[in-house]
């Protein structure tokens, strides 16, 4: 079955009720209008996307660490490693990946 990656935002109180609940109970009691506002105003990732990582954490790691002084490889080089080491968000797509 082919399957969609969608993120979703719901109030972190409703969050932790689903989580606290035992699975039986758990999309019983979460009401239906909830489920279907969640996935209608969710994200749809695209198939086959990469590690995704927070740019604003990247972004403030180059800043912090480049210096004027450095010529255009070495800049390149500090902002690869910071990306390679930046913690990932969401991991990659590994269906549309193994295809």
């Amino acid at each position: 079955m082919e399957t969609v990656e969608v993120l979703i935002k719901i109030p972190k109180d409703l969050y932790e009720f689903v989580k606290e609940k035992d699975k039986e109970e758990k999309f019983a009691l979460w009401d239906d209008k909830w489920k279907e506002a969640a996935i209608a105003n969710g994200t749809v990732l695209p198939k086959g996307h990469g590690r995704l990582k927070d740019y604003d954490v990247i972004k403030g790691e180059y800043i912090r660490k480049m210096s004027v002084f450095m010529n255009e490889e070495e800049r390149m080089d500090l902002l690869c490693g910071i990306i390679d080491d930046a913690p990932t968000v969401i991991e990659a797509d590994r269906e549309a990946i193994e295809k």
